[in-house]
């Protein structure tokens, strides 16, 4: 059985369909400004694709595997050959790889599949060797210009919303394992990391599962033990399983271990496909371990991540609708009773109001800007602060031991610093968040106070027809109103979810995208021929300078991903009022034309009015069973 979303692709037609017809309805009321609300949820959940990264240490067979998943050899697997380049492999008409770069001033490059192939590790050079350093620091120095390179290819696997994200080798340093942890895995789906059944569960990949990973991400890992090939018996088989599952407990509950053999499932998919290769022998496609993986990934993704997606852009269409009907709608059948006499005087006021409400909200938002830029510096004295007691710790962990033993020197540093990178990623998340809520919300009181005065006033003229002048003194208190509760929900998951207006404003500032040489595994170069204490000396240098690299890296993109957050909120902001001020002119017209109707057209009106509440109430009645579908195919499908 091929890889197949039918099921969330049903649910994905489904939502879309309901909300095509929503949008006309909106329109037909007479509040475009909601139908490009509904416009702009539909365009989040189509646009989130379902990712899937790769992670494994050198050797493990990482991109034959991804090759077996997409059933062609795209990605270059040869042993000499390593991923240098965060990969992303997406469905494309025509083959193409599209190379996005860090800076953000150089334009993207478009080149062929071959080409990008050639994008290799390039091999160290003797010291003695200019040219060939110079050629060997030109090739590091062209690939960490590198963001990630979009390879886009006509494949089923891919076909349905789904993105593979290739990372580089989890033996790539501390940089890497860190950037996975805390900026790549939490905005996947699912996380594969792949090992060998030949030796399962390494020191770094203990320690990844163990001390890096976020608490919220582990249950999305999916362990997939490679080689299955290498396995004698069954028994052997039902062994290695065993063995993982003992060492995991205490870490991940339940967890997901799958045994495959990428190399036969790739080769038997190529025949399948109908290549012509020259093999020894061939096993079926079943025996190889990937159908049955690809399966629990289906079932995975299109009923519990699926409903985690579909979540919010369905919940903010219900409450879009009844929003529409508890306002437009009671708007529209009131605006026909209403006393005529003073009726445009009273709407030329809240006219007025909304004009000045959109001035003094622009002047909040710079006041907000302004404390938003102050409490950059604290953050920054904060975190670097934070950086350097892990540089500290990982120093003191080497000063601890006197080996000098590569392998041991790297497991133990990394073992101290893990768990305190993981912590410092978590503060610093909770701090940006929770500044950046403390400062809208004190900056934003006025702001909302006068929108509440504008409510209460069209409200009244609502209710009653009377004279609607009101103070701000003279209105009851409402501590909990927020007109800005949608960018408090949008800070909360801005760092796991990339689709999300703040999202796409902090994903891609991180630091140490693309590392050919970023960590500590690199130290022994050229320490052959000296002495012990020697050889100590200048790898702790080493190993101070690659820190010291890493913290002002780390710190740099601190900074960016704070002006990134404050950019995202003053887009928000300004989206916020001009929205709410755009709804509220809507009802303003829709009151006006309503209240200008003559006694024999007020019957027809009602009309419409009773068949436009019926279409709201149907859609919302659709959508609903729609939740309630997805509710029980979870249920059936992944717990039971």
């Amino acid at each position: 059985m091929s890889f197949s979303l039918e099921h969330y692709v049903e649910s994905l037609q489904d939502f879309q369909s309901q909300t095509k017809r929503l949008m006309a309805v909106f329109r037909d009321i007479g509040v475009p400004a909601k139908a490009d609300k509904v416009a702009s949820y539909r365009e989040e959940l189509q646009n989130d694709q379902f990712n899937i990264t790769v992670v494994g240490e050198f050797g493990r067979g990482k991109s034959m595997f991804i090759n077996a998943l997409l059933g062609k050899k795209i990605l270059p697997s040869s042993p000499l050959v390593t991923t240098t380049v965060l990969n992303h492999i997406t469905y494309g008409e025509k083959e193409e790889v599209v190379l996005r770069f860090e800076d953000e001033n150089t334009p993207e490059k478009v080149i062929s599949l071959e080409e990008f192939q050639q994008i290799v590790a390039p091999l160290e050079v003797m010291e003695e060797d200019k040219q060939g350093q110079k050629e060997y620091d030109e090739a590091v120095n062209y690939i960490e210009s590198i963001a990630y390179a979009e390879v886009r290819y006509p494949i089923d696997f891919c076909k349905d919303g789904v993105r593979i994200i290739d990372t580089p080798g989890l033996n790539d340093g501390n940089a890497t394992r860190d950037r996975l942890a805390s900026e790549i895995i939490p905005r996947s789906d699912v996380a594969i990391l792949l090992l060998t059944a030949k030796s399962p569960l390494s020191a770094s990949e203990m320690t990844m599962l163990k001390d890096r990973l976020l608490k919220n991400d582990i249950q999305k890992v999916f362990l997939v033990a490679n080689f299955k090939d290498a396995i004698r018996t069954e028994q052997d088989e039902r062994e290695v399983i065993e063995y993982i599952r003992e060492n995991l407990q205490g870490i991940i509950d339940e967890p997901k271990i799958f045994l495959v053999s990428a190399k036969q499932g790739l080769t038997a998919r190529r025949l399948l496909n109908g290549e012509k290769l020259r093999v020894r022998k061939s096993v079926p496609i079943e025996e190889t371990g990937v159908p049955e993986f690809e399966q629990s990934l289906a079932d995975f993704l299109q009923y519990e991540r699926a409903q985690v997606k579909m979540k919010r852009p369905v919940h903010k269409t219900l409450r879009l609708i009844d929003d529409t009907i508890e306002q437009e709608i009671n708007i529209a059948r009131r605006s026909l009773e209403l006393e005529k006499v003073g009726l445009e005087a009273k709407i030329t006021q809240i006219q007025t109001q909304l004009k000045s409400f959109k001035e003094n909200s622009e002047k909040s938002l710079s006041d907000i800007s302004g404390k938003l830029k102050i409490k950059e510096k604290e953050l920054m004295r904060w975190y670097k602060d934070e950086l350097v007691k892990i540089k500290q710790a990982g120093m003191h962990e080497f000063d601890r031991h006197t080996f000098i033993d590569e392998t041991t020197i790297t497991g133990e540093v990394e073992e101290a610093m893990a768990p305190l990178e993981r912590r410092l990623h978590e503060q610093k998340v909770e701090k940006m968040q929770n500044t950046a809520k403390e400062v809208i919300e004190s900056g934003s009181k006025n702001t909302n106070q006068q929108w509440l005065q504008i409510d209460t006033q069209f409200n009244q003229l609502i209710e009653t027809g009377d004279d609607t002048r009101v103070t701000i003194n003279s209105m009851p208190a409402q501590p909990d109103y927020d007109i800005f509760d949608d960018i408090y929900a949008e800070l909360d998951v801005a760092w796991s979810k990339s689709t999300s207006l703040l999202g796409k404003a902090v994903i891609g500032v991180g630091y140490m995208v693309n590392t050919v040489a970023s960590g500590i595994t690199s130290f022994f170069k050229s320490l052959f021929g000296i002495s012990e204490n020697e050889k100590r000396r200048k790898l702790r240098s080493q190993l101070s300078n690659q820190l010291e690299s890493n913290r002002k890296n780390k710190a740099s993109a601190f900074k960016k991903e704070w002006q990134a957050v404050v950019k995202g909120i003053e887009s928000n902001y300004r989206k916020t009022v001009e929205q709410m001020v755009r709804e509220k002119a809507q009802q303003l017209a829709l009151l006006t034309k309503n209240a200008q109707m003559e006694k024999s057209e007020v019957e027809n009106r009602l009309a419409e009015i009773r068949e436009q509440e019926r279409s709201l109430q149907q859609i919302q009645q659709e959508l609903q069973q729609l939740v309630e579908r997805m509710n029980i195919r979870n249920e059936k499908e992944v717990f039971g």
